[in-house]
Formats: C-alpha cells, structure tokens, sequence
C-alpha cells in the first residue's frame, strides 16, 4: 500500500467516523427528549399488554393491579400480586390466599435504556441508503415498543418471585429470579445492541435500490 492509498484510507475512515457521529447525535437529539416525556405515558396506555407478559412468564402470580404513577418526582411502574393457585417451591406448598398480596415497583425509566440503545447504534451504523434508514426506523418502532413494555414486567415479575423463591427455599436460584440481575447489571445494554445489529443485518438482506 503506497503513502497515498493509506492517506485515503484513513481519510475514508474519518469521514465514516464523522458522518455516524453526526446521526448519532442527531437521532439522541431527537429520541432523548421525546422518550423522556412519552415513554412513561406509552407504558400506561400499554398496562394490559404489560399485565400480559407478566402473567405469561409468571403463571403463578395473578396481578391485581399495575400502574404507572409518578412518586417522589419519579415514574414508577407498580404492581400489586398474589398467588394464582397452590405453588411448589422447593419442598414448600404454598398455598393460593386471596388475602395475601406482594407489591414490587420498578423505574419505568429504566425501560427506556435498551429500545433507545437500540435506536441510537442502528442510526450510527452506516445505511447503504435512505429505503434501508426508512426500513430500520419501520423495525425500530414495534420492537422499540415491545421492550418498553417487557422490560418492567420481566423485572417486576423476577423481583417477585425471587423473594418468594427466597422465603420458601432459601440459597435456591432460578432462571425467572436471575432475570432482574442480568437487567440491573447490564444486560439492556446488551439486549439494545442484539436488537441494533438484528435490524441491520435484517434491513441488509434487503437489496439496495439501484
């Protein structure tokens, strides 16, 4: 490689790095401000769909009440449960009592960080055209809504039954009660980036407009 073909090169990969930086701060300029005022009043409209994940991936817990509701300055998602029939854990049955009921409550901010993640490094990733941009925000949109909405209920419902998990055998892990942990401890970062690079490999096996 010739002194001039390698000054091109970087060159090339400079206004590549120039050019995913602007979109980048372009689209967090434009979905930063719109999540952080629409996000919590998405999720209340979306309260029956979210009692439905939570249901389907505790069939145990039966939900009385979830809602979204601002305390000390900060939206919340809450949720009030109690056993939907007699339950096994370990070698404790515990039995169905419409008298007993937990409540757990998560940030719903939280819930913002992987769609947005998810948004933010498909807009950076370099787009073969405008079709395949309009193709990633059309991916983005269902997606982006799905984890809103499956973010506070697999934490709330993992927060749940780890402390049921808890009472009944205690030093018992289990795949629903680790859930909370991969969540706080980095996995919506991890899950944004999966999300990103599936709508782009997706948008890719699309042929580019000639």
């Amino acid at each position: 490689m010739t002194l001039s073909t390698a000054r091109a090169a970087r060159a090339a990969r400079a206004v590549l790095a120039v050019s995913a930086l602007r979109r980048l701060l372009l689209a967090a300029a434009v979905l930063l401000p719109a999540a952080v005022l629409g996000g919590a009043g998405l999720q209340r409209a979306s309260i029956p769909a979210m009692t439905a994940v939570f249901e389907a991936v505790a069939p145990d817990l039966a939900v009385r009440r979830m809602r979204v509701q601002a305390v000390d300055g900060e939206q919340r998602v809450t949720v009030a449960v109690t056993l939907a029939r007699t339950t096994v854990i370990g070698e404790r049955v515990m039995l169905a009592d419409p008298r007993g009921e937990a409540t757990a409550f998560t940030p719903a901010g939280h819930a913002l960080v992987a769609p947005l993640v998810a948004a933010l490094a498909a807009a950076a990733w370099p787009a073969r055209s405008r079709r395949e941009q309009v193709l990633r925000l059309g991916l983005w949109l269902p997606i982006g809504w799905a984890l809103l909405i499956i973010d506070p209920s697999l934490m709330l419902a993992s927060t749940i039954w780890q402390l049921l998990v808890d009472g009944a055998a205690p030093g018992t892990s289990s795949l629903l009660g680790s859930v909370a942990g991969f969540l706080l401890g980095g996995g919506r970062i991890v899950l944004g980036m999966a999300v990103a690079a599936g709508i782009v490999g997706i948008c890719r096996r699309k042929p580019a407009p000639g």
